[in-house]
């Protein structure tokens, strides 16, 4: 089975769990009324396993739209495995933060600091 060498999630949804999913996300993806074993099939913290790539994750803490305890999850999820994994909380930024110069800066130096551990 094909495997990605690395993923780089940045202020991504990863549960569809409630109170924590992106309400809009979860609604497009799974309907309105979801069962438990769909929300749990789509929640990627669920999923995590030694063969999940390593993960370079970034959210703003100030993100009002997608809550950062998506990314917590994942990078919890990663370290309870012992899978390469790196999370840069950034204290601003919002949704999106990739339009906001200091935010994506330090975003994307990290993100290539974290590439070039892995060689890349």
């Amino acid at each position: 089975t094909e495997r990605a060498d690395f993923v780089m999630l940045i202020y991504p949804v990863i549960t569809m769990r409630l109170p924590l999913t992106h309400d809009v996300t979860r609604r497009e993806m799974l309907g309105r009324h979801p069962s438990p074993a769909l929300v749990d099939q789509f929640s990627a913290e669920r999923h995590v396993s030694h063969r999940t790539p390593p993960s370079f994750l970034s959210h703003a803490l100030d993100d009002p739209l997608v809550p950062p305890a998506n990314s917590m999850l994942f990078y919890n999820a990663c370290t309870a495995h012992r899978l390469r994994c790196e999370y840069l909380p950034l204290p601003t930024g919002g949704h999106p933060f990739v339009l906001k110069p200091e935010a994506w800066g330090a975003c994307r130096s990290a993100a290539l600091r974290w590439l070039g551990s892995l060689g890349l």
